[in-house]
């Protein structure tokens, strides 16, 4: 199953649990999405199966590895995450979650993106 989630009203700089408290409800009802950050937050918490969180850049999800870290360890069902750079530099980049997190080299990747990729509108 493919759920799609953006984070319409929030910077890369803000934790997870932090964005998407505003109402961005007018964005979202003219995207075709599954929800925002809030809303993906919650279903990582409901299910019991492994999920791979995907985001197009690293500051998509955020720009602190301590983030990573902190949401890795409240949601056990979060195994993988791939960012995906082909705006970038074309690549790909998988990450076990179990690793990701003890790895500093790893988290490195994470730490002072200062923007999300622009994408064509």
């Amino acid at each position: 199953m493919l759920c799609v989630y953006v984070s319409p009203c929030s910077w890369a700089s803000s934790p997870p649990v932090s964005r998407d408290l505003k109402d961005g409800q007018q964005i979202m009802e003219a995207l075709n999405i599954d929800g925002n950050t809030q809303d993906l937050l919650t279903y990582l918490k409901s299910i019991d199966h492994h999920v791979c969180l995907v985001s197009i850049d690293f500051a998509g999800i955020t720009t602190r590895s301590q983030d990573i870290v902190n949401l890795v360890e409240v949601n056990p069902s979060l195994k993988m995450i791939a960012i995906e750079t082909f705006a970038l530099c074309n690549e790909v980049f998988i990450f076990d979650t179990a690793k990701l997190i003890t790895n500093n080299d790893l988290l490195h990747k994470f730490e002072n993106r200062n923007y999300s990729i622009q994408r064509s509108k």
